[in-house]
């Protein structure tokens, strides 16, 4: 699988000259699938009427929680929650 997460960068204000930090917002990013489950996730998003990137954001958010039975501390998600 592939990913590119677009980062996060800190900026200065030319009128205030004071350092601002960026804000936490929502990240693209791109990955490739097996045909199957792309096919199974389109599906999804028309039988639940909402966009296919919606409900993937959705499942992945999902399946980072701690009560996700795809859950485990060693993953990403656990090290982006202790930040």
């Amino acid at each position: 699988m592939s990913c590119q997460i677009v980062p996060m960068v800190l900026s200065q204000s030319p009128q205030t000259s004071s350092v601002r930090v960026g804000f936490r917002s929502s990240q693209r990013i791109t990955i490739t699938l097996p045909f199957a489950i792309a096919h199974g996730l389109m599906q999804r998003s028309i039988h639940e009427g909402r966009s296919l990137s919606n409900l993937a954001a959705f499942l992945l958010e999902a399946s980072l929680q701690p009560t996700s039975p795809c859950f485990s501390p060693g993953c990403l998600g656990a090290s982006a929650k202790s930040q």
